[in-house]
């Protein structure tokens, strides 16, 4: 889980590209190659840390069963 406070979900967004590309172009010792999907959700405030936290874990597995290597945004 990373943390963006004052950062609006566009913002956010770019950000967990530039860390799927990142991944995505390093080379592990002993493995090679890896990706990863991600999802990002924005925090609203009539919501708990639950539900936020809920969305964003269901914006991951969206972006894992749509053929990894993606970046999803909760709705």
């Amino acid at each position: 889980m990373v943390l963006c406070p004052n950062t609006k979900i566009q913002e956010a967004t770019l950000l967990a590209e530039r860390i799927k590309n990142a991944v995505s172009q390093y080379s592990f010792s002993g493995i090679g190659n890896l990706t990863c999907s991600l999802g990002v959700a924005e925090f609203k405030p009539d919501e708990s840390f639950i539900q936020w936290f809920d969305r964003g874990d269901q914006a991951l597995y969206q972006a894992k069963n749509s053929g990894r290597d993606q970046v999803v945004c909760a709705d």
